[in-house]
C-alpha cells in the first residue's frame, strides 16, 4: 500500500475475473475513472477522505463511500446504477453529462431519478439536456415527489454534444414549473 497517494487517475483499465473492483485508501483525495472496462461489473470506492471523484466515459456499477466528498463529475453514458453509503453531505458541486439517453429516455427514468436522489446536499449542479429531455417525460412521476436536491442553490442546463456529423438540433421544451 502507498500510505501518501493522495491523488489516482485510472485510464483504459481493464478488470477480469471479477465482478467488484474495490478502490479501497484511506487518504486518497481526487479519483479519476476514465474509460475503464468494466461493463457489467461493480465498483466499489471506499475513501474516507475523498474530495473530487470524477468518472468519464464508463458504463456500469457504482458504490461509493466518500464522506467528505465535496466535487463529482459523471461524464458519458448513463451509469446502470450509482449509489452512495452516507448521501455525500458535504458535495457542493456536481457536473452530470450523460448522453446517448434521448431514444430510449423512458428506460432511464429511474436511473437518472436514482441519480438524483445520491445529490441532495449538493448546492451546484450542471446537468446535460438529455437529462432534462427524460425527466421532462416523465413530468407526471417526479410531480408527485418532493426534490430531491434540497440545498440546490444554482442550476445550470448543459447544451449537447455536437461531433460536427449527422448532428440534428432538436428543440427541448421543458416543463415550466419548478419545484
Amino acid at each position: 500500500m502507498c500510505p501518501n497517494l493522495k491523488n489516482m487517475t485510472l485510464v483504459g483499465c481493464k478488470v477480469t475475473g471479477s465482478v467488484v473492483l474495490t478502490i479501497c485508501h484511506p487518504r486518497l483525495s481526487n479519483l479519476t475513472i476514465d474509460k475503464g472496462d468494466f461493463i457489467a461489473r461493480t465498483v466499489n470506492v471506499v475513501t474516507p477522505q475523498l474530495k473530487n471523484l470524477s468518472i468519464v466515459r464508463y458504463i456500469g456499477r457504482f458504490r461509493v463511500s466518500a464522506p467528505e466528498l465535496a466535487s463529482l463529475i459523471l461524464r458519458g453514458p448513463c451509469p446502470s446504477r450509482f449509489s452512495s453509503t452516507d448521501g455525500f453531505p458535504c458535495l457542493e458541486k456536481a457536473l452530470i453529462f450523460i448522453h446517448g439517453i434521448e431514444d430510449l429516455s423512458s428506460l432511464y427514468t429511474s436511473h437518472i431519478i436514482n441519480l438524483l436522489e445520491q445529490l441532495h446536499y449538493v448546492k451546484f449542479l450542471s446537468l446535460s439536456m438529455a437529462i432534462i429531455q427524460v425527466l421532462n417525460l416523465s413530468v407526471e412521476i417526479i410531480s408527485r415527489q418532493p426534490t430531491p436536491l434540497a440545498n440546490l442553490e444554482s442550476l445550470t442546463l448543459l447544451p449537447k454534444l455536437n461531433f460536427g456529423y449527422n448532428c440534428k438540433h432538436k428543440r427541448v421544451i421543458v416543463s415550466t414549473e419548478l419545484k
